[in-house]
């Protein structure tokens, strides 16, 4: 069994996401979760956690801290208490900083190249949790994205790595967007969908364009949406939250940046809970030309053009990934779990067979394969620190700030 430590494992993407994996799904047949750590004060009774004190922390973490309370269904909710109390997991209480982890990593209960080090605290403490992790235990570790909010800290861990004997331990980004099933087709498919002279090929040619769109209706009202964008705990606004996907999706198909032709807008919400400056923008439009990399190089058109539309505050849901190629188009649909292509001069759409399954599912069974036989992740720490350095360089090119829009407005092509 692989033995699961999280790093901040009461926060929202373990409660109402990485559990369900873990208890829900045929995963709990090769993980087991063996330890939480994160802020609150649980207290101690008869080797596990107070009753009172969980129940009394989740209702707060559910009303408070929950993007989608809904996510964190009863039933698992009932489990994790059961498992807490009775001790089987082990709760430990951090104190804000991981250098002040009192020694607890250094004992049998964490011994052993089966464990895996979960880091889902805030963006600030992603590079000291993993540091320690990696000069104090043997065991896996996995990052939640972005890898940091600040590019020197991002630069810094690339240097103390670079050389660095992992002596077969994984370093996994959990950037999740590049493990939903629809997405995985594409991308382990990649060149089947350009060429007509390999096995299965469909013959799309080149890629003119791409534009992707991540835009969701869920406002700033919570306090886990409002930290996402605070820019002292995360590092910036929704383009580092949710821009890091568009960079991880044009990293795998071998797609580099021309940072030159980059243009970028940013919006602010007129949403009185994140009004102040201290948080970041709430919506972007940014644009910029790709060009192969390696021998990924024939698959794009010079002067290939990707458009990007993140926002949250927005009047709908929309989560597309839309290619076009010479001889037809790709729709990567989030939402729908469908990936569906055109081909030129048809309104018909060729669909693949339905996708099922929620991202965190592959990405622990990914894990899973990385861990019992050693194979390379879909997604590793080195390329989630690439990702994090082609966010940064676009920050580093909105020279016009922030616009503030007015009460209702919306941005992109979705309007109320």
């Amino acid at each position: 069994m692989i033995r699961m430590h999280f790093f901040g494992g009461l926060g929202d993407v373990c409660l109402t996401r990485k559990y369900s994996a873990l208890f829900k799904t045929d995963l709990k047949n090769h993980f087991t979760v063996a330890s939480i750590f994160d802020l609150y004060d649980l207290g101690k009774k008869n080797g596990g956690v107070d009753r009172d004190k969980i129940v009394e922390r989740l209702d707060y973490i559910k009303r408070e801290r929950l993007k989608d309370p809904s996510k964190f269904i009863s039933d698992l909710e009932n489990l994790l208490i059961e498992k807490l109390v009775s001790g089987e997991i082990r709760y430990f209480r951090l104190d804000d900083s991981p250098l002040r982890l009192n020694g607890c990593l250094v004992n049998n209960y964490f011994s052993g190249k089966n464990n895996v080090f979960d880091v889902s605290v805030p963006n600030n403490l992603h590079v000291c949790f993993a540091k320690k992790l990696v000069n104090e235990h043997n065991g896996h570790i996995m990052v939640e994205k972005p890898i940091s909010g600040r590019l020197w800290e991002v630069d810094a861990f690339s240097n103390f790595l670079d050389g660095l004997s992992l002596d077969g331990r994984v370093l996994m980004d959990a950037e999740h967007y590049s493990h939903y099933p629809n997405m995985r087709e594409y991308i382990f498919n990649f060149e089947r969908y350009s060429r007509d002279d390999i096995p299965e090929g469909h013959g799309l040619g080149k890629i003119k364009g791409i534009n992707i769109h991540i835009e969701e209706e869920e406002t700033f009202s919570n306090k886990r949406n409002q930290e996402i964008i605070e820019i002292a705990k995360s590092g910036g606004g929704i383009w580092l939250d949710t821009g890091i996907h568009a960079a991880a999706f044009l990293r795998h198909i071998g797609a580099n940046i021309d940072y030159d032709s980059i243009e970028i807008k940013m919006y602010k919400s007129h949403d009185p809970n994140i009004w102040d400056n201290k948080y970041g923008e709430t919506a972007a439009e940014i644009g910029f030309n790709v060009y192969g990399r390696g021998n990924r190089k024939e698959y794009f058109n010079e002067g290939c053009r990707v458009g990007i539309s993140i926002g949250k505050c927005c009047a709908e849901n929309k989560k597309m990934f839309a290619i076009e190629y010479e001889k037809g188009k790709i729709e990567i649909d989030i939402l729908n779990k469908s990936l569906r292509f055109y081909r030129e001069g048809s309104d018909e759409s060729h669909i693949t067979s339905k996708f099922t399954g929620d991202a965190f599912y592959y990405v622990f069974d990914d894990l899973r394969k990385c861990v019992l036989h050693n194979v390379a992740p879909i997604t590793n720490v080195f390329g989630g620190i690439r990702n994090c350095r082609d966010v940064f360089i676009t920050y580093g090119k909105n020279n016009a700030g922030i616009e503030k829009l007015k009460a209702k407005e919306h941005k992109f092509s979705m309007r109320p």
